[in-house]
């Protein structure tokens, strides 16, 4: 696998976020300069993931991506590239010739900054590995993927298919009611194999039943007043819902604060 034209290009083109994609997609599209992104492991997939969220990342959330992360993989909203890079070291010794094309990897995020920095460390984390190809792509458009993966492909559509598609913390740092980030739901749909999993995880608001502590409460004050979050109305019943119009089988879970759910069988 190599990085594709398209992609390369695509990342360059986006190296600095336009006023009206600012507008749109929220402070949480652009917030991740490298500053931010050196601290991310440690205030939110450490400290706020335990002690706010109450969802840990070590017990919770690091397993479920693991248990649904395929050879054939696409990754929406990308972070620092934790997830991935805790799920390659897992994969069984081979032989550099073989590992190489053993494992596809395609990173989609607004930010530049997160897109290298992920591939980075999934590279860092599985020298032996292809690289991981970056395409700089809003979520609620279709994707630049169109090209060839080694990856399967839609013979009428031209898109990828991917066995596997993973939308980690991005929902909640979408601005707009559940109603709009079902559209997320309908462009990935089309990405996912026949007997694919699309899976995530995202913060719930305040609203469905589900407990703050003060902590929680403060901090979905700051980032939701901030922009930062786009999330106050979000519940588990309106994003089971949308994944149900998009999807025959949806399953989901809360845990603290946190919606875990997976989604199969694509509705076409």
């Amino acid at each position: 696998m190599v990085v594709s034209d398209e992609a390369h290009e695509a990342t360059l083109a986006s190296s600095k976020l336009d006023d009206d994609t600012k507008a749109k997609r929220g402070l949480g599209a652009y917030i991740y300069n490298p500053w931010v992104l050196n601290v991310y492991d440690i205030w939110v997939l450490g400290i706020s993931n335990s002690y706010a969220w109450r969802c840990p990342t070590s017990s919770v959330l690091l397993p479920f991506f693991k248990a649904n992360f395929s050879t054939n993989h696409l990754d929406v909203g990308v972070g620092t590239g934790y997830y991935l890079a805790e799920a390659v070291l897992d994969r069984p010794a081979s032989s550099e010739i073989d590992n190489y094309e053993s494992q596809h990897i395609t990173l989609v995020d607004l930010n530049p900054n997160c897109l290298s920095t992920a591939a980075a460390r999934i590279k860092a984390a599985q020298p032996t590995l292809a690289p991981a190809r970056t395409v700089a792509a809003d979520v609620f458009e279709p994707l630049p993927l169109e090209s060839s993966n080694g990856s399967v492909r839609d013979d009428q559509t031209g898109n990828e298919k991917f066995d596997s598609i993973s939308i980690f913390y991005l929902l909640h740092c979408l601005p707009g009611p559940c109603s709009a980030k079902a559209r997320v739901f309908e462009n990935l749909k089309t990405y996912l194999t026949a007997d694919g999993t699309l899976y995530g995880a995202t913060i719930l608001g305040q609203g469905g039943g589900v407990h703050f502590n003060w902590l929680a409460s403060a901090l979905m004050g700051l980032y939701n007043k901030k922009g930062i979050f786009g999330n106050s109305d979000d519940t588990e019943k309106l994003f089971v819902e949308a994944l149900e119009r998009s999807f025959e089988r949806v399953e989901s879970r809360v845990e603290g604060c946190v919606l875990l759910f997976k989604a199969s069988k694509p509705i076409t």
